[in-house]
């Protein structure tokens, strides 16, 4: 598992849009405990919207012989949504989590996905069915 957690600074890009969230160093820019990381997972620090922008994790996920991300979190409509483009861009297979994801701008975002990044959708509990 690689968790990508927003851990801004005050002059990261997006601050003047959303003011300070996620700061480095505080509890927002953790990985919640009920899903805490194990050992040997990944846990990367992003500083935009996209998990790909200024990260390794395009690396990692090719070192790793990944061909397929599976997304969850805040914002299906901002981050996910930029995560998903860079990944589509990059030639992952895109799946997104519908039940482990939110909307704050965009509550059509499913269909966007399908159209635009070619993702499949699913609950949570279709997950290891898609996955095989």
């Amino acid at each position: 598992m690689i968790y990508v957690n927003d851990s801004h600074y005050s002059t990261d890009i997006e601050m003047p849009l959303w003011g300070p969230h996620a700061m480095k160093g505080t509890w927002g820019a953790q990985v919640v405990p009920e899903l805490a990381p194990r050992e040997g997972e990944y846990v990367l620090e992003k500083h935009a919207y996209s998990g790909f922008y200024g990260t390794p994790l395009d690396h990692i996920l090719r070192s790793l012989g990944v061909d397929t991300v599976v997304l969850v979190g805040l914002d299906a409509d901002i981050c996910v949504r930029h995560t998903a483009a860079d990944a589509f861009f990059r030639g992952y297979k895109v799946v997104v989590v519908r039940d482990a994801v939110a909307a704050r701008i965009d509550k059509n975002w499913e269909e966007y996905y399908r159209r635009v990044y070619g993702a499949t959708i699913v609950n949570s509990d279709e997950l290891p069915k898609v996955l095989g």
